[in-house]
């Protein structure tokens, strides 16, 4: 993808595009291959350059949000998405990048509405099904988020990740025969990953197995990153009746997840969401509720600053 974003921006030097492009590819390089710093300054540069030369292009205004959103200035990256929408605002492009947007800061209910525009244009790429779904699984929308994944299967049959990622829906649907079939599947296509562990621990500790479910979870905590894998941490430890420690892990997911890796967790409608009963003897404790207090008033707040898009 670098390679011919490259090829392009040689060949035509005054293309912002071709350097919008080189933006994609280094963000997406720095998210999903290793978070190298170097991977952002780059993606940053490009993005810049692009805005500079074509500023009143909508997928430029879409680069300089991801500038601004890594540099944890979200106001300012919802400003360039929302320009962006008013200068092209049926693009594909922007749609999708503005759900993403949307869902990376909890806005979840209106991340869906842009995901769905994309998918009805004829968007409706694997990736962009898993971004609908996990809006929908984190909301508690179990069934819609099965749909998409179902979906994805049928587009990317052998791939490994959607196969757990569907096993974890069918988990929190109490279905565990099926998501242990899943994952049985899973293991077949890559049985060196630990990922499929990570929920066979979800299934142990809905059961009750405390020693299974601990074990098969220990590989999912990392020193150096220790919000990395939170929720099953956080699930695996309230349904075992570790109180503190699900509570402790959740408290500094919140306030360092985005450090470790560049995102943000435990939105309101994720800890407001009643159909995840792992998190059931969390309800009554009242740190519990001081966190969904606090999460609550963020997401009011946010609701009203970008009421716009």
């Amino acid at each position: 993808m670098i390679d011919l974003f490259d090829e392009a921006r040689k060949a035509d030097p005054g293309c912002a595009l071709a350097l919008l492009g080189l933006g994609d590819a280094y963000q997406y390089r720095f998210v999903y291959e290793g978070m190298n710093p170097d991977s952002l300054a780059r993606m940053n540069e490009y993005y810049r350059t692009a805005y500079a030369m074509a500023p009143e292009r909508a997928e430029t205004n879409v680069g300089m949000a991801w500038v601004e959103y890594f540099r944890r200035e979200n106001d300012q990256a919802y400003a360039y998405l929302k320009k962006a929408m008013e200068l092209d605002p049926e693009s594909l492009h922007v749609l999708l990048d503005v759900g993403a947007f949307l869902a990376s800061v909890g806005v979840l209910e209106r991340s869906t509405v842009y995901f769905s525009r994309v998918i009805r244009a004829g968007g409706g790429s694997a990736d962009v099904l898993f971004l609908r779904a996990w809006s929908y699984e984190q909301m508690g929308y179990y069934e819609s988020a099965l749909a998409d994944l179902d979906r994805m299967i049928e587009l990317e049959s052998g791939d490994y990740r959607t196969r757990c990622h569907r096993a974890r829906v069918l988990v929190l649907m109490k279905r565990y025969n099926a998501a242990t079939a899943e994952l049985a599947v899973a293991e077949t296509l890559a049985p060196a990953d630990p990922y499929a562990g990570f929920i066979r621990a979800l299934v142990s500790a809905a059961r009750g197995d405390k020693k299974a479910a601990l074990a098969a979870i220990a590989p999912a905590f990392d020193p150096g990153r220790p919000s990395l894998h939170t929720y099953y941490l956080s699930r695996v430890y309230a349904a075992l009746g570790m109180i503190d420690q699900a509570l402790g892990n959740m408290q500094l997911a919140i306030d360092k997840c985005f450090d470790d890796v560049h995102d943000y967790v435990y939105f309101f409608p994720f800890l407001n969401n009643t159909r995840d009963y792992f998190y059931d003897k969390l309800r009554g404790e009242p740190r519990f509720a001081e966190i969904l207090r606090r999460e609550e008033r963020k997401h009011v707040e946010l609701l009203e600053k970008y009421s716009g898009l």
